[in-house]
């Protein structure tokens, strides 16, 4: 009997809960009646809400539910890591807890694994957010497909299968910053997509504001490039040869026109862009440090407070 495991990070998700709850279990009993399948949905909580109290009950009734509280919260990412480092199945789910990608489509992201797939990953036509998101993901792609190691997917978020190969080589990564998009991609296993419509929230609002969406793009890019690093080099040199040439055609004009241009104009734009180029490199460098900074404290990624499931669930 294979085992296929349902991972959900939940955050405040109270008021969508019963409504995810009964569609999983929809999908569940319907796999466990057409296949010869063990299905569990493993819900990782760091809520701050009465989520985590729901969640103990419907433990209480069902037995293929395992609930793992963390202490505080740690990110949705960590979450994830958290119930991929506890799953023991042959393959697992990730998805979210908001339902605008519907899980009825996880029958059919098996059916796509057993065919050979490592990796399923569900497809967008387009992102559904306002105009000036849109434009700022499209910019974010245009820079991966410039600088990543690898190509990320357009329109692909954290809802995915993943075989246990691919589990097992997220999980002993040794990073403590991980762009989950781009590491489960990384080591090449064969992936293939299913393309959906996304619905709205079913209920609440979204936890990626803008900020947020920005800081795991600048993950994506420090994780899987070190091109930044090199453009700033080539900014760098690129300002020096400005400053020479600039140099040469002050003196020129100096030397062999009538033409005088105040010293003082030259300086204060010369220093205002430099200055601009500087705090643009260090910016650079700082994102690089910060995460080397994050590997070596060695802090674990998340701490669990406790895991409640019935015990004869196997």
């Amino acid at each position: 009997m294979k085992r296929v495991d349902i991972i959900i990070p939940t955050h405040n998700e109270l008021d969508s809960l019963n409504e995810l709850i009964a569609r999983i279990e929809t999908v569940i009993v319907s796999l466990k009646n057409k296949r010869d399948f063990s299905v569990g949905l493993i819900i990782v909580d760091d809520s701050t809400d009465e989520t985590i109290k729901r969640l103990e009950e419907y433990v209480d009734q069902k037995k293929w539910l395992t609930v793992i509280r963390l202490t505080r919260q740690f990110g949705q990412v960590n979450a994830i890591i958290a119930g991929l480092n506890y799953t023991k199945a042959d393959a697992a789910i990730v998805m979210d807890a908001d339902l605008q990608e519907p899980p009825e489509i996880i029958p059919q992201m098996i059916n796509a694994h057993l065919q050979g797939s490592d990796i399923v990953l569900i497809k967008r036509p387009s992102e559904t957010k306002n105009i000036f998101y849109r434009i700022c993901s499209k910019i974010f792609y245009k820079l991966q497909s410039t600088f990543f190691d690898i190509s990320i997917p357009e329109n692909v978020g954290e809802f995915r299968l993943l075989s246990r190969r691919a589990i097992d080589f997220i999980i002993t990564r040794p990073e403590v910053t991980t762009f989950f998009r781009g590491i489960s991609l990384w080591p090449g296993y064969q992936f293939s997509f299913i393309e959906i419509e996304r619905s709205k929230r079913f209920a609440g609002e979204t936890k990626y504001n803008f900020f947020r969406s920005l800081t795991v793009a600048m993950d994506g890019i420090i994780s899987f490039s070190s091109r930044p690093l090199r453009l700033s080099s080539i900014i760098s040199f690129v300002m020096i040869l400005m400053a020479l040439l600039g140099s040469f055609y002050a003196v020129f004009l100096r030397l062999y026109t009538s033409t005088w241009v105040p010293g003082w104009t030259l300086l204060f734009i010369a220093i205002l862009f430099f200055t601009g180029v500087q705090l643009f490199i260090l910016g650079i460098i700082s994102e690089y440090i910060l995460r080397i900074s994050e590997n070596i404290k060695q802090r674990p990624r998340y701490v669990i407070n406790y895991i409640k499931k019935q015990e004869d669930f196997e």
